[in-house]
Order: structure tokens, then C-alpha cells, then sequence
């Protein structure tokens, strides 16, 4: 087992309270988000999808892949913790860095209060995703040994033509301008979670730039 420091009363705690989170207001919330994107009238994402271009990479798509894979790793991290279970630190870090990169994609598209910003850094993520595929597939086509994985190219033209569509200003922001996007909106959530008050702002913005670099 990994020694997680609880022996200390406050590292007990904190942990104590981050576990409480994944199990009720995480599995919550996943619970709402299956519900809601059902409903066409009230969900978010149905208004995104539908006032961006069609293609083979779609904003519902893309989030629902962000929080199901925060979903999931956080619990993954909350079974190991209060279970008997062989593992190493490298195991919780990796899961957690999957459940961080899913979670503030989501929050960096869902978590502005202006529509129109919401509706642009959607189209700033698809059109990201659509180009690191379509980068991917161009590759892929030129395949000699693993033909099988040859990608067709009207598929390659299809989402270059989609990318276009989404972000006709020529590349869109890479992974590093999004990812620093994403530190932006998760300080403002931390800050709206009260955390600013009880670690301090300073503390708390240098953290959030920590969380990328380890």
C-alpha cells in the first residue's frame, strides 16, 4: 500500500473531504449530465452543437469524452484509496492527470456565464481536436507497412474541410494556449469554491500552474 501521509490529522482530513466529493457531488453531477444532454430544450450542449458546423468531431462528443473520463478516473483514485489495493504513486498521478485534463476541458467550454464565450471556445476545442486528428490520419495515410491502418482520404479532406468551417482565422490555438485557458477557468472555479479565501489567491493561482507542470 502507498503511504499517503495519514497519520498527519490534516493530510487525514483533506483526504477525507476530497473523498467525500468523488463519492456524492462527482457522482452527482455525472448522474445530471446523462440526464440533461437527453433533454433538448434545456441542455447546453444541444444549443453548442447545434450553432456550430456538423462534422465528424462535435462538441457533445468531446464533452461527454472529458467527463467520463474524469468520472471514471476519480473513482478509479477513490476504489484504490479505500481499498485494499496493489498499486504505486505513478498510478494515482496518472489517473488524476487524465481526471484534470477532462474536467477543465469541460469547464473551460461550460463554465463561462457569456454565451457567446461559451459558444467560442467550443468551436476553439472541436477545431483543435479536428486538426490533431486530421495531423493523425495525414500520417497515417502514408502507412507502408501497417496498411490496415491506412486512413481513407476523404476522410482526411472531411475533417481539414470541418476545421476550416469551425476556425476559418487559419490554425486554431494549440494544446499549450488551450491548456492555459484551462489554468484560467480552473482558478475562477477553485475561486468560486470559496479555496481563494481559505489558501490565499496567490497560493492558489501558482497552484493551479503547479497542477500542469507535475
Amino acid at each position: 500500500m502507498i503511504d499517503l501521509g495519514l497519520d498527519d490529522p490534516k493530510v487525514a482530513e483533506m483526504l477525507s473531504r476530497a473523498l467525500h466529493v468523488i463519492d456524492g457531488p462527482v457522482e452527482d453531477y455525472w448522474n445530471e449530465f446523462l440526464e440533461a444532454r437527453n433533454d433538448a430544450e434545456e441542455c447546453e450542449l444541444v444549443r453548442l452543437y447545434e450553432a456550430m458546423p456538423c462534422g465528424p468531431v462535435d462538441i457533445t462528443g468531446v464533452i461527454a469524452v472529458g467527463l467520463e473520463t474524469a468520472h471514471s478516473c476519480l473513482n478509479q483514485i477513490s476504489y484504490i484509496i479505500q481499498n485494499p489495493a496493489p498499486t504505486s504513486p505513478v498510478v494515482l498521478q496518472t489517473l488524476l492527470r487524465a481526471a484534470l485534463v477532462g474536467s477543465a476541458r469541460t469547464l473551460f467550454v461550460l463554465l463561462p456565464t457569456d454565451p457567446d464565450e461559451r459558444l467560442e471556445r467550443a468551436r476553439k476545442v472541436v477545431a483543435r481536436d479536428t486538426e490533431s486528428g486530421r495531423q493523425g490520419l495525414e500520417q497515417f495515410a502514408r502507412f507502408e507497412g501497417m496498411q490496415a491502418f491506412v486512413a481513407p482520404q476523404d476522410l482526411v479532406e472531411t475533417l481539414g474541410n470541418h476545421r476550416r468551417e469551425l476556425w476559418p482565422k487559419g490554425n486554431p490555438p494549440g494544446d499549450g494556449r488551450i491548456v492555459e485557458g484551462m489554468s484560467a477557468v480552473m482558478f475562477e472555479a477553485l475561486e468560486l469554491a470559496g479555496m481563494g479565501e481559505e489558501l490565499g489567491n496567490d497560493i492558489l493561482k501558482d497552484h493551479v500552474t503547479w497542477l500542469w507542470n507535475t
